[in-house]
């Protein structure tokens, strides 16, 4: 998005910079959050690394040894849930992060009230990272609660020949403008 596109579209140079200037507050936020996911991610691997790596060392020292071969197995089946909770919680990052973009492109004024109102558990991500069950949930939660999200529609004012907006709905009586200009001339 730039300033000209806004232009384009007939925004003031005080509009459009005041657009700009809420893109690039967003667009930051969505950078400072997809570092803080790829650190969290990052770290995890590097957990899930080092267990596989401890485990590996101490299969070589145990040899024979039944006792230690026991602690073994069950180092082995500790690190092994342990890996899995690590992955279920970088999936569960994914979503979340997923949902929080979507709500974002869909308008959502405040994406934690839209998300309190969304079924979670039927979303989900597929293998290229695209979720899977939220554009109707948003899209019946624009239908029935449409204040949680921004407006796509702009209001349409025309101006008459005077630069007063026009009254087309008041059926035959004077507009205000019209009221104080007779009570000027009167005045006069």
């Amino acid at each position: 998005m730039d300033r000209d596109f806004l232009k384009k579209l007939g925004l003031t140079d005080e509009i459009a910079d005041k657009v700009m200037d809420q893109h690039d507050k967003d667009v930051q936020q969505l950078k400072d959050n997809n570092a803080e996911l790829q650190s969290t991610n990052d770290s995890l691997n590097e957990q899930i690394t080092s267990n596989a790596k401890q485990l590996k060392d101490l299969k070589k020292v145990a040899g024979d040894n039944e006792e230690l071969q026991a602690k073994l197995d069950k180092a082995m089946s500790d690190s092994q849930e342990r890996e899995k909770k690590l992955k279920d919680q970088i999936a569960t990052q994914r979503k979340n992060f997923a949902v929080g973009n979507a709500l974002r492109d869909a308008g959502a004024k405040n994406s934690k009230a839209v998300e309190a109102l969304l079924d979670l558990d039927k979303v989900s991500l597929d293998d290229n990272g695209q979720l899977i069950g939220i554009s109707d949930q948003i899209d019946n939660i624009k239908k029935s609660d449409s204040y949680l999200f921004n407006s796509e529609s702009k209001p349409n004012v025309e101006f008459g020949a005077k630069g007063n907006p026009s009254n087309t709905d008041n059926k035959g009586e004077k507009s205000i403008v019209d009221i104080i200009q007779a009570n000027m001339e009167k005045g006069k």
